[in-house]
């Protein structure tokens, strides 16, 4: 007779799934074109996407999970919505795949040429945030040569960052002198200042 718990019996019969964020869209677009990205799960990190392994536990006996992935970009909109549904078959993966079709925005006058925008996802299930991705897109301007693809940052994304209410002053303040800021309806605010409450989801 084995000497489990019932909590330990539970734990060991859940599964586990470890994977990263496959985030897919051209490197640079021009200022109102549209592009599609494709958003999935990955066995190896993929070119161009910054974000650590994620790591999903489901009760035993799932076959399917349902993600819930949020996009969010500086410097684009998304006709159809930034919320998209992951079919993930436990036993494929690595194969679910879905789609968000953005429009890049005209620059303002006074902005860098090309912007680097972040384009991000945020995945979570049942409600848990399991993972957050960062792919770089450069917007330019109809006028000039198209550019080349934008470097990678060093620095790791872990964890989403949230702008919800107006009800706190944050000065944030990039080496370029801008703003990308998360907020609470799923895309980027951009200035010199911006006002907000600071969600950090751990």
């Amino acid at each position: 007779m084995s000497g489990a718990t019932p909590e330990e019996a539970a734990g060991a019969a859940a599964g586990r799934l470890t994977g990263h964020a496959f985030v897919d869209a051209p490197a640079a677009v021009r200022e109102e074109d549209s592009i599609d990205v494709t958003i999935g799960l990955a066995a190896k990190p993929s070119t161009g996407v910054e974000g650590g392994e994620m790591s999903i536990e489901y009760a035993a006996g799932t076959t399917t999970l349902t993600l819930d992935v949020q996009v969010a970009a500086s410097g684009f909109s998304a006709p159809a919505g930034w919320r998209r549904t992951l079919d993930v078959e436990v036993a494929n993966p690595y194969a679910a795949r879905c789609s968000v079709k953005l429009t890049a925005l005209r620059l303002p006058a006074e902005e860098d040429d090309p912007s680097v925008s972040l384009l991000t996802v945020h995945y979570s299930y049942k409600g848990v945030p399991c993972g957050v991705a960062v792919r770089r897109i450069a917007i330019q301007r109809r006028a000039g040569a198209r550019v080349a693809a934008v470097p990678a940052d060093t620095t790791t994304v872990t964890s989403p960052v949230v702008v919800d209410a107006a009800c706190l002053e944050l000065g944030l303040h990039r080496p370029h002198d801008h703003v990308d800021v998360l907020d609470h309806r799923g895309s980027f605010l951009r200035g010199h200042r911006v006002h907000g409450l600071l969600r950090l989801s751990l």
